[in-house]
């Protein structure tokens, strides 16, 4: 459950945002102005070419295609009921389109790393698998072995056999319904279970869905008056109008989901809860499974739009929550009009969705532990008696009274892989192994330890703690990657999602319409208006940007993947999660343009940069926004100075150097990056 790197405690891999932050804007040409700070933020993807000639004004660049002319759009399209190879298709043209016009930035590495293990852990495979990791979670520790050079460096005896992990963030609570920050997602995985789930195949090469809490390993597809819809021998459904499809291809709004009760799947408090001697060993029930859709419908938390959004939502779930009246319909949910039905017959849960799904999409859309089983009256326990409160303190971190932080877990109810024993906040949260755990086979750790590193310095201090035989695993930092990525537990996953230099381009006219006095966004008084410049709404400079950043040296530097667009290679375009889209046909042609214009993978080329900055330079001094000789400001903003030593000396040496260099001997025009830190 480390936020970095493979501890895949639970089936799912969470995709984790990276620290780093940047931004860049431009003060006003020989003049002062206020910054127009923006992020460096993640978005989801040797360096050649690097000739060091300027280029004249006159050449013209390598010719990268114009965005496609003709009558725009106008109206509603739905494209909801297209299979994904054409949804690909689309979402490449978004990409494409982005990328061109540099609306989400200018893409630079993605979030790899080399994750480093203790001698101890024994992997289920060496081998990283897109978006299941190395089955960290299934490991094995053999106590025996030494973790970096020695025992294990754990004073408590029963958690020396534990997995060791960590992260930098702790919230506080296990209420991921009311929590968008990975460390609560994290924490809830731990204890919760959900309806589906992926599992390795036998050598660990690849991964299928399986059913968690599901009989079935699929939601069972209905038809609207609520009948089973099956295919023939050859996978085939008929539909009511005598044509044919493949059940893989067919979409339905409603679904069933057949749901595990009974003996075998069985609640657990924490040994110390007050509530232990009345829900501690109970089991699950088929009206369980409802619990968690009231909880997030009627309260207002973090988690409730997606349950009413039109794209991915339930029907009647907007209505229901903006009824004055809901509370009514705890105790009568059959009657709400709310799409999240029980079976009794068929001890099932059945959704009808807004939007049609196929098999495989409905799947996807319910394997949350969201929707992990709890009873409705532990909820109104933890609010004395308000359903509504209990929902509010479900989750969080109590009080110790005796300060060993094991009494902590009064409003915790596990159906988990784990049991939490031990918690003191932004220092350390301990579990064990849930031994009646319905799947327990699948587990082999005696328990997890998850210590809390905070700062700018958590990762050098965790790597510190690696090194003194206190963690099984850990991200080696960037001051350590020179010295420890080719040691023999080294293993290098794949990154998530790609970091990116965030760009403000509004023109004078745009920002007022947007963030102006009657801004269509956000609305400011005149006299907190941004300076906005002209020369970063050029797209010749944006261009010259883009091809001046030698991305395989900051990756290398970083321990990273370059990246040149913003989608990386974990997005998968089925379903199934077994084509990336980075790595398909179309994934692919969003950048071969821009990999053919700069001669190399990287997109990376000193002298294209050139031509375009060349370019930029002479319609600024033309247009009057700049005259020749002024020095051009642009300030970047990083949240962190470490950033600005690792990453922002390095993008300002590249950009400073093109610029000046292809403005010299023409306009005059020079450049200069102001790099410091802040929000």
């Amino acid at each position: 459950m480390s936020t970095k790197g493979d501890s895949n405690m639970n089936k799912k891999n969470v995709f984790l945002l990276p620290l780093v932050a940047l931004s860049l804007t431009l003060a006003a040409c020989g003049g002062e102005s206020n910054p127009t700070g923006s992020e460096t933020s993640p978005s989801t993807s040797q360096a050649g070419g690097t000739s060091q000639g300027t280029t004249s004004e006159e050449k013209d660049p390598a010719v990268l295609p114009e965005n496609p002319t003709g009558n725009l759009a106008n109206g509603i399209a739905d494209y909801s009921q297209l299979n994904w190879k054409d949804r690909s298709k689309i979402l490449a043209s978004l990409e494409y389109y982005a990328l061109r016009n540099h609306t989400a930035g200018i893409p630079l590495y993605d979030d790899a790393s080399y994750e480093q293990f203790s001698e101890r852990i024994e992997l289920p495979s060496t081998r990283y698998q897109t978006n299941y990791g190395f089955g960290t979670g299934y490991g094995k520790i053999d106590v025996n072995k030494k973790m970096y050079d020695g025992t294990i460096n754990e004073p408590n005896e029963k958690w020396r056999s534990y997995f060791h992990g960590y992260t930098n963030t702790d919230s506080g609570t296990f209420n991921g319904w009311n929590a968008t920050g990975s460390d609560v997602t994290d924490r809830m995985g731990m204890i919760t279970s959900g309806y589906f789930g992926v599992k390795a195949n036998a050598d660990n090469t690849a991964y299928s869905w399986v059913g968690s809490l599901s009989e079935l390993d699929a939601p069972i597809m209905l038809d609207e008056d609520g009948n089973v819809i099956t295919a023939d021998s050859e996978g085939y459904v008929t539909k009511k109008d005598g044509t044919k499809i493949l059940y893989t291809e067919m979409t339905s709004q409603h679904w069933r989901v057949k749901v595990k009760t009974g003996s075998k799947y069985i609640y657990h408090t924490a040994e110390l809860s007050k509530w232990k001697s009345k829900y501690d060993g109970t089991t699950v029930k088929l009206e369980d499974y409802l619990t968690p859709f009231k909880a997030m419908l009627l309260s207002n938390m973090a988690r409730t739009s997606e349950l009413v959004s039109d794209t991915s939502g339930f029907q009647g779930a907007m209505d229901f929550f903006y009824n004055n009246n809901k509370a009514k319909f705890l105790d009568d949910w059959e009657n709400s009009g709310v799409g999240i039905q029980l079976n009794k017959e068929e001890n099932a849960i059945e959704f009808s969705f807004i939007q049609p799904k196929s098999s495989a999409y409905a799947r996807t859309a319910l394997s949350s532990n969201l929707y992990s089983p709890l009873p409705e009256d532990f909820l109104k326990d933890l609010g004395n008696g308000s359903f509504q409160e209990g929902t509010a303190n479900y989750g969080k971190i109590g009080t110790s009274k005796t300060g060993k932080y094991d009494d902590v877990f009064d409003n915790v109810l596990a159906l988990g892989p784990y049991i939490p024993e031990y918690w003191q906040q932004n220092q350390k949260c301990v579990y064990k192994a849930n031994k009646d755990y319905f799947e327990a086979s699948d587990y082999h750790f005696d328990g997890y330890t998850e210590v809390v590193y905070e700062g700018t310095s958590a990762d050098e201090n965790a790597y510190k703690a690696f090194l003194n035989n206190e963690l099984d695993e850990v991200t080696i930092p960037l001051s350590q990657l020179t010295a420890h990525k080719n040691d023999p537990t080294v293993l290098r996953t794949e990154g998530s999602t790609v970091i990116k230099l965030n760009l403000n381009t509004t023109t004078e006219d745009e920002w007022e319409y947007y963030f102006g006095q009657k801004g269509t966004i956000a609305t400011h008084d005149k006299g907190s208006y941004w300076n906005t410049k002209a020369i970063m709404s050029n797209d010749n400079f944006l261009d010259g940007l883009y091809f001046a950043i030698n991305r395989k040296e900051l990756a290398d530097l970083a321990g990273r993947n370059p990246a040149v667009s913003y989608l990386s290679s974990a997005y998968m375009l089925d379903p199934n999660g077994v084509v990336s889209y980075r790595d398909s046909a179309e994934g692919r042609g969003v950048v071969a343009n821009f990999q053919k214009a700069a001669g190399n993978e990287y997109c990376y080329s000193k002298s294209l940069a050139q031509s375009y900055f060349a370019r930029a330079g002479k319609e600024l001094v033309e247009s009057g926004e700049c005259e020749r000789g002024e020095e051009i400001t642009l300030t970047g903003v990083y949240r962190y100075q470490k950033t600005i030593e690792n990453l922002g000396n390095y993008i300002k040496s590249y950009v400073e150097d093109a610029f000046n260099e292809a403005n010299a001997s023409t306009t005059g025009l020079k450049l200069r990056l102001e790099l410091v830190t802040g929000g």
